[in-house]
């Protein structure tokens, strides 16, 4: 590739999803993955940024931007449920609950959260 830009996402911190609150000895585990994810990030960085051998180092002519993601979704997620996955098995559900929901299932951030993270890559690529 000898022109254009490229984005690289930080990886989510995943220790307040509600697979890892259910888990045995979860706040050890939440701290655990925090700490992990956060080293994995910082070298994720060096990766990009390093002044000798990073990748805007090595390939000039590309546009390298790397978009922190936590913040993104922490944001998208301040007013949604949390604690727990969204599911169709419950007696009182309504056919916009889904949209008070941060994760799909123990995992997976919902489209709502997704949405946002997405707005902001495009608002990335614009100012570019």
């Amino acid at each position: 590739m000898n022109s254009g830009t490229l984005i690289v996402l930080t990886l989510l911190d995943l220790g307040t999803s509600p697979g890892v609150r259910a888990a045995e000895e979860s706040a050890d585990l939440q701290q655990r993955l925090g700490e992990l994810v956060a080293e994995t990030n910082r070298h994720l960085s060096r990766i990009v940024f390093d002044s000798e051998r990073g990748a805007r180092q090595l390939y000039p002519k590309i546009r390298i931007r790397l978009l922190d993601i936590n913040p993104i979704i922490m944001e998208a997620m301040n007013s949604l449920n949390t604690s727990e996955p969204f599911t169709y098995h419950n007696v009182n559900i309504k056919p916009r609950s889904v949209y008070n929901y941060a994760y799909h299932d123990l995992w997976n951030p919902s489209t709502i959260v997704h949405y946002a993270l997405a707005e902001e890559i495009v608002k990335l690529l614009q100012d570019l």
